[in-house]
């Protein structure tokens, strides 16, 4: 409670349940939820507006997820929970940066743990490897 007046408030927890995602793949455009995430990392830092998180979850979730590769094709997948630790890595975070880093490990889990295939990681690795560099 005493964090609320400080510059920086610290957030014990952040907690999405029933998420619905809809992640779609564009050859030669990578993914739109690699786009937000990348938009959400570049977001301006504004000084009254950085704050800590130290978990965040999402449980009971949904993910569509489509491709141009196979047109009218969608794959329903229901998420694993997915849990972050000290999200803020001992840094300041705005708004944004939470949600960022939220798709990154999404895109991670969806396309490693649940073992769409080898081709698919393949495709999408390196856009996975270049979001890394920018919201680290």
């Amino acid at each position: 409670m005493s964090t609320l007046i400080s510059k920086q408030p610290a957030i014990a927890l952040i907690e999405l349940e029933d998420t619905h995602v809809y992640n779609r793949y564009e050859v030669g455009r990578g993914t739109n939820l690699s786009a937000v995430a990348k938009k959400y990392a570049e977001a301006p830092m504004h000084e009254d507006l950085q704050f800590t998180v130290d978990r965040l979850v999402c449980k009971d979730g949904k993910l569509q997820l489509s491709t141009n590769l196979l047109p009218g094709a969608s794959v329903p997948i229901n998420m694993a929970k997915i849990e972050m630790k000290d999200v803020h890595h001992g840094k300041p975070l705005t708004a944004a940066r939470p949600a960022s880093l939220f798709l990154r490990t999404l895109l991670k889990e969806v396309l490693t743990v649940k073992g769409l295939g080898a081709s698919i990681y393949d495709t999408i690795g390196d856009e996975l490897n270049s979001l890394d560099k920018d919201v680290a």
